[in-house]
């Protein structure tokens, strides 16, 4: 039975998206402030006192949720959720000399009365069809398909909107296979972004399908897809000559030959990354570069095949290039040396790396005077000596991650004098101390995050002392994580018995005992 059906004491409720008058104009903010917090109740008792009326669109109805049998609206339980909303979309605000809507039944939206002698549509239909389209598109794929669409008929046809379906997003979707993937790029003959991640039944059947549908992607990511061929890459130099971001991560099958396609075909690349393409060579990505001249980013994170030959190339064809990452490449010293030359280079990654020595990273900051982002974690050469070069010369750091190095105190009071520095990490460097913490914190006025994950000369106590003088800065230590974690669980309702008897084990235990938490 329609919970919708009229009665004697209920109005009529029907859907019908109303004409918006030439006179509409975007709410302000201040009027937005002035309905949500000091007048909320006023706002709550003129909707109490405004009855609905809703016109019954041809195209849809409201679902019935089985719980109501008085055939009336609740306006004032939706009206928290609709008046918080007002903040995230442009509402249509309707002068005074628009008060006959009220009485029409052509009306969408109850209007309540603001401030200055204006109405505000308050009923969701009542906003524009690209505004409700904006709004869908922040939601995930399976909400705009199971749940949207099953609203009202108006909704669903909303769904279909091709402007909703320019970015497919299908990862971690395990049950999407060739068929789901065919049907959903016909929506759109406009898209722009597709992501496959772990998509293990996506066949190259299918990747060829959408391709030859897709012609504009810019963007494509197919991560951990371990099963496709050289016939996937292929069709991608072919097919995608506007591609612009390519994330083939974990693709094992991708070879020297299909990365030198993709490059013939793909010349307006400017991100790609390869972590883990373990059969890359040198070889490969020499040539890759010399044909993808525009690239500004790239990422070959774990291609244990790069000893570093590529570089020479890189810096004479990628000269733009702002961000690599090398992370455990075994690179050879003098080839990192020619990456100074890259001047515009703002982000560079070459952790896990023994050949990076002091020379290596005093070389690189001297040539590299717009780097923002530098990380030498578990690079055991670099020594107080360099991060001294780098405090005096890197005047737009940001960013710097020494886990593992041998540094101590005395870098730390260099880099106090880096004014741009946000983000220091400095675990597992056993010689830095509570004095060169507090230091750091108290001159680096930016500072938002300091590492000190099993730095075992700051006790726990000293530690809390910091959290505690410096409330602006995340410390990371075992301890201080763990209470985070305690603390946001708690705040969510999930009580975690035993913590208690927890803080006290790492408390009381020596510092040894961290190492199997």
């Amino acid at each position: 039975m329609d919970m919708f059906a009229s009665n004697e004491e209920s109005v009529e409720i029907n859907f019908k998206r109303p004409e918006e008058p030439n006179h509409a104009r975007p709410c302000p903010l201040s009027l937005v402030c002035e309905l949500i917090r000091p007048k909320r109740g006023v706002v709550e008792n003129k909707i109490r006192n405004v009855k609905p009326r809703i016109d019954h669109h041809e195209s849809g109805s409201l679902p019935d949720d089985g719980e109501s049998s008085s055939h009336e609206l609740n306006v004032v339980d939706e009206s928290s959720e609709l008046l918080s909303s007002v903040q995230l979309v442009n509402q249509t605000v309707f002068s005074k000399e628009s008060e006959q809507h009220r009485n029409n039944s052509d009306v969408v939206s109850t209007l309540i009365s603001c401030p200055g002698g204006t109405f505000m549509c308050l009923h969701v239909n009542g906003l524009p069809h690209l505004v409700l389209v904006h709004i869908f598109r922040h939601l995930p794929l399976s909400d705009r398909l199971l749940r949207v669409a099953l609203v009202c008929r108006y909704w669903r046809q909303l769904t279909h909107d091709p402007d909703l379906w320019r970015q497919i997003d299908f990862r971690g979707r395990l049950k999407v296979n060739d068929d789901v993937l065919a049907r959903v790029v016909r929506y759109s003959k406009r898209v722009t972004s597709v992501d496959l991640t772990d998509c293990k039944n996506v066949t190259d059947a299918g990747v060829e399908n959408m391709l030859s549908v897709c012609t504009n992607i810019q963007k494509l990511s197919i991560v951990r897809c371990q099963h496709f061929t050289k016939r996937t890459f292929t069709n991608i130099s072919e097919t995608n000559k506007h591609l612009r971001e390519l994330n083939l991560s974990c693709c094992f099958p991708l070879d020297d030959i299909s990365l030198i396609a993709i490059g013939s075909g793909c010349r307006m690349l400017r991100d790609l990354k390869l972590n883990q393409c373990f059969k890359v060579t040198d070889d490969g990505v020499t040539e890759l570069v010399k044909l993808c001249t525009s690239l500004e980013a790239l990422s070959v994170d774990q291609c244990t095949k790069l000893k570093g030959s590529w570089i020479e190339a890189l810096v004479g064809s990628c000269s733009q290039l702002k961000m690599l990452s090398c992370k455990e490449c075994p690179l050879l010293s003098e080839n990192i040396k020619l990456l100074s030359q890259l001047r515009h280079l703002t982000h560079l990654e070459i952790s896990n790396n023994s050949n990076v020595t002091d020379g290596v990273v005093i070389s690189l900051i001297h040539g590299c005077r717009q780097l923002e982002c530098l990380n030498l974690s578990l690079c055991h050469l670099v020594t107080n000596d360099a991060v001294d070069h780098l405090a005096e010369y890197g005047h737009r750091l940001k960013s710097l991650h020494l886990v593992s190095c041998s540094v101590s105190n005395t870098a730390l009071e260099s880099l106090a004098k880096c004014p741009a520095l946000q983000t220091l990490d400095v675990a597992y460097c056993n010689r830095v101390t509570f004095s060169g913490a507090d230091l750091v914190s108290s001159r680096c006025k930016g500072l938002r995050y300091l590492g000190l994950m099993r730095c075992d000369q700051i006790t726990n106590d000293e530690a809390e002392t910091l959290a505690k003088k410096f409330p602006q800065i995340h410390f990371s230590t075992v301890l201080l994580d763990y209470k985070r974690v305690i603390d946001k669980a708690n705040q969510h309702g999930l009580l975690l018995p035993g913590s208690r008897a927890f803080e006290s084990l790492v408390v009381d235990k020596p510092p040894n005992l961290l190492r199997f938490l």
